[in-house]
């Protein structure tokens, strides 16, 4: 029989201190800081509130419930849904984890955006079993290729065994460019539609 609690507690009005800024877990939201943002090396806010806005209500994606703000160049915007930061356990789980990655990778290269920080930390669990892409501060405007490439990488830090179908996944992502998946390719290889 399966647990009903959960595998672990978000850890609510809670502060955590980043190098470049903070982040405050509320209840229901998180605001996010970054302070001297006209150091940051993505310090577009434009582009980071036309991100926040054009995903709005797209699966898989965070979304602002406050747009993007520089107040005394300190950025802030505020986020929801809360999700629960840890790796997949299971190959199934990997598989499910990929896929909405790359739901939500789809959805921003359609757009445009290239969301370049593509790695475990910025994968939230949901708990509604699926997955969550996080951290758009970073994201920009390119043709995404290399999201691929990072997706691709995801598989070597799950340390977990692995079927050989999930390597032709790794090694089809992690191609040299002229060779390598787009996000939508990717969505449609076989791996991921088997069980």
């Amino acid at each position: 029989m399966e647990s009903l609690l959960p595998e672990t507690v978000v850890p609510v009005w809670t502060h955590f201190k980043r190098s470049y800024g903070d982040i405050f877990i509320t209840d229901t939201e998180i605001e996010k800081r970054i302070h001297s943002f006209s150091a940051y090396p993505f310090n577009n806010i434009t582009v980071l509130t036309d991100i926040y806005e054009n995903t709005k209500n797209m699966r898989n994606i965070i979304q602002a419930v406050k747009n993007p703000r520089i107040v005394d160049d300190s950025y802030k915007v505020n986020l929801a849904p809360l999700g629960v930061s840890r790796k997949p356990k299971t190959e199934q789980e990997v598989k499910v984890a990929i896929s909405c990655v790359l739901d939500a990778l789809v959805d921003l290269h359609e757009l445009g955006y290239v969301h370049r920080d593509v790695r475990w930390p910025n994968i939230l669990k949901l708990t509604d079993n699926n997955w969550m892409l996080i951290d758009l501060e970073c994201a920009g405007i390119d043709d995404g290729i290399a999201d691929v490439y990072m997706v691709g990488r995801l598989l070597r830090n799950v340390f977990i065994s692995l079927s050989e179908k999930a390597y032709e996944f790794e090694r089809a992502t992690t191609a040299e460019l002229e060779f390598r998946l787009t996000a939508q390719e990717a969505r449609q290889h076989p791996w991921l539609s088997t069980n």
